[in-house]
């Protein structure tokens, strides 16, 4: 997973994407309509994401639970967060 910093029409935007082919579609999709700068990304880790200030809990779950159960469809968050404290993950 990787954590992009970047601009968008001059907005500071954070993002977390599975890859950078996931990242780049996002920026393709929204460079038609707007500018968009990365400024960085890094990889991060399950513990990386978890102690993040910059994304809401709801956000965290979601994008770790596409992680560590990508052919799982939750219908709602909370099953996903569910699911990760069965894991033992959150």
């Amino acid at each position: 997973m990787f954590k992009y910093n970047m601009t968008i029409d001059n907005e500071s935007y954070k993002a977390l994407f599975t890859d950078h082919i996931e990242a780049a579609d996002f920026i393709d999709d929204v460079a038609t309509e707007s500018e968009v700068i990365v400024l960085d990304f890094t990889e991060v880790t399950i513990a990386g994401i978890i102690a993040d200030n910059d994304f809401d809990h709801a956000y965290k779950v979601e994008m770790i639970a596409s992680m560590i159960a990508p052919n799982i469809i939750f219908e709602k968050w909370s099953q996903a967060e569910d699911f990760l404290k069965s894991q033992k993950i959150l």
